[in-house]
Order: C-alpha cells, then sequence, then structure tokens
C-alpha cells in the first residue's frame, strides 16, 4: 500500500517492469538528515477507487531521514 491511499504498486518479474532511473540528489553525511531522490519505472499499479490493475509508468521524488 502506497501512503495509505488505495494503491498498490508491485513488480512480479524484473523482464515486464522495474526501475529505469533512480538518482539521489541529496545524501546525508551524518545521523538526521535527509536523503533525497528522484526514480521513474514501470510498475504493476492496483488502484481500489475505482478497481483497476496494469502495469503503469510512475515517476516521483522521495525524501528519508538518515538514521544510521
Amino acid at each position: 500500500s502506497f501512503a495509505g491511499s488505495g494503491y498498490s504498486i508491485y513488480c512480479p518479474t524484473s523482464s515486464e517492469c522495474g526501475f529505469e532511473t533512480m538518482e539521489l540528489t541529496q545524501y546525508a553525511t551524518e545521523k538526521g538528515g535527509l536523503i533525497r531522490g528522484y526514480f521513474k519505472g514501470v510498475f504493476w499499479l492496483k488502484t481500489l477507487q475505482p478497481l483497476t490493475a496494469s502495469n503503469k509508468v510512475i515517476e516521483g521524488e522521495f525524501q528519508l531521514v538518515r538514521d544510521f
């Protein structure tokens, strides 16, 4: 489930889906700093409202707090 919004993202085989691009745009060097990045790829996506399921191009940005 993605962000509790009624989406399910899955990649059953690497021949049919997966990341095309994944870049880190910022990498924290200390605990508590931010790691930021961007991704794009084809993934199996199921939605609940309306109910659909198929391979879709998905791209987005992410931000994580370094905890190590």
